[in-house]
């Protein structure tokens, strides 16, 4: 009963975000809800002095599933209003031509043609920004030249309003108001003139980290050639910025993309690799060094919600170790996805990375035991039948939303999966070696680095090869919600038939 009433809890907390955020209700539809949950808590007294029963238990979970659907809606409320104060403040510079003084905030996203950056604002046309509420604004400054962390600039252009746009890849139109408005940012200045006032005057621990990143890739860069170091960039820390746009368009096609932006396949081969150096402090000590190592990997990488929720779940597993408790991977899942919601509600429905890995981890801890029970046929060598099993639940998984945001699927995503899911984890090994002793003694480094580039080069080479092939992706261009969420019943009424039990039980593993 119990653990019933946390997953009631946390989806109606989901729930109350989702509706606040489509309707943004009133104050009103909050006292409404607060006179039904007044009453229903009054019902459950009344039914508790009777006798407890069915009807009591059922009484409480209609009062949990109320009560904390209001919490839902009143977190995103503060959400909606924080982001209204923010859009007020920046309005009378609206499409005009304006002079800004402010710090970088996040690390510089460097595409093809521009380099994104998010600034945090401390002066508008020499008016000091006095409001508690911290202001963002989008930078588009020149792809030719360096920009970091903590850099505090000086930009000229036009203040726009972030507007959505229509997707030249899918078709559709892309909600960049909701992705942006999720870090705090509602306006843009596009082919802004940037300049430098003082150079990464943050000595903070992700300056530092940022800093070491920098270095690391600059040693790929200059031992691992084009495309393949883009690639080892991407694997190991998130970095995509030299793989280029035919290249990217082809790993999306064949359906492993994740393997480049960072997945939890990839953040979880890091925890273990950290478990497993920092064993020989045996024990509790060991695990906490793995912890801190996990953070600052999280940190390093840019923090994205695929990194912290995978670094989350290999927190609460060390935890687990060191408490000596069992690790309920469904409940870890649910509990994370709460958290990183309560700390920012926005990203529910306006980050499509948080909703693919929630979905493909949900998919895999539901649909794993079953395929692995059925694809018997399989060899278990080199782990082949779990990956397998592995890559079609999560494929089920994240179909619906993939036809809904991108029109349509891989059918070669299978068999890419299969074919580089082994070699990644060795490739993210190889590449770390060579980029960390390049750092420490570059001649040392070349040997790991022919290593990695053959390594990398097989990878590219199947991506390439199969995404080659005639009709290698399904498109649905009329994928609407409704078919998302049909399909999602679906899906759930086929898991509930089949009964899994495993994924319940209590597991020691990242």
């Amino acid at each position: 009963m119990r653990s019933v009433v946390v997953y009631v809890a946390i989806i109606s907390f989901t729930l109350g975000i989702a509706w606040q955020s489509i309707f943004r209700q009133n104050t009103t539809f909050v006292v409404f809800l607060l006179v039904l949950s007044g009453a229903l808590a009054l019902l459950v007294l009344v039914t508790r002095t009777i006798r407890p029963s069915f009807t009591f238990k059922s009484l409480i979970v209609l009062l949990v599933i109320v009560t904390v659907f209001i919490l839902g809606v009143l977190r995103m409320q503060i959400a909606q209003e924080r982001s209204d104060i923010s859009l007020q403040e920046l309005l009378i510079y609206q499409d005009s031509q304006v002079e800004i003084r402010g710090v970088i905030v996040s690390e510089p996203d460097k595409r093809e043609y521009s380099t994104n950056l998010r600034v945090k604002l401390l002066s508008v046309d020499g008016n000091d920004i006095e409001t508690a509420q911290s202001l963002y604004v989008l930078v588009k400054a020149s792809a030719h030249k360096d920009f970091y962390y903590g850099d505090v600039v000086q930009v000229g252009g036009k203040l726009e309003k972030v507007k959505n746009f229509i997707s030249e890849d899918t078709g559709k139109e892309f909600n960049y108001v909701g992705y942006l408005k999720k870090d705090g940012i509602q306006y843009v200045i596009k082919r802004a003139s940037v300049t430098i006032k003082q150079s990464n005057t943050s000595t903070g621990l992700r300056g530092f980290l940022f800093s070491i990143k920098g270095k690391y890739l600059s040693v790929i860069e200059q031992n691992i050639p084009e495309p393949e170091s883009a690639l080892a960039g991407g694997i190991t820390v998130g970095s995509k910025q030299s793989l280029g746009k035919e290249l990217l368009e082809e790993f999306r096609k064949t359906g492993v993309i994740h393997i480049v932006v960072l997945s939890g396949f990839n953040v979880a081969i890091i925890a273990i690799f950290l478990t497993y150096i920092f064993s020989f402090a045996g024990g509790n000590i060991g695990r906490v060094l793995a912890a801190i190592g996990i953070i600052l990997f999280a940190l390093l990488t840019g923090g994205g919600a695929t990194v912290v929720r995978a670094s989350a779940m290999g927190l609460l597993t060390l935890m687990a170790l060191t408490v000596r408790r069992k690790y309920a991977v469904l409940r870890a899942l649910f509990v994370v996805g709460f958290a990183m919601l309560l700390f920012n509600p926005a990203t529910l429905l306006s980050d499509i990375s948080f909703q693919l890995s929630f979905v493909a981890t949900l998919g895999m801890i539901l649909g794993l035991p079953i395929l692995q029970s059925k694809l018997l046929f399989i060899t278990t060598r080199f782990s082949l039948r779990d990956i397998v099993s592995a890559t079609v639940a999560t494929q089920i998984a994240v179909s619906p939303l993939l036809l809904y945001y991108m029109g349509e699927i891989s059918v070669v995503a299978i068999v890419a999966n299969t074919l580089i899911l082994p070699i990644v984890s060795i490739s993210m090994l190889v590449v770390f070696l060579t980029g960390v002793i390049g750092m420490l003694g570059g001649a040392l480094a070349v040997p790991f680095a022919y290593a990695a580039y053959a390594l990398l080069h097989i990878m590219i080479s199947i991506v390439s090869a199969l995404s080659q092939a005639p009709f290698i992706t399904i498109g649905i261009n009329k994928f609407n919600m409704w078919w998302v969420l049909l399909s999602y019943l679906a899906i759930g009424i086929v898991l509930w038939l089949y009964k899994p039990t495993r994924y319940n039980t209590p597991v020691n593993v990242i």
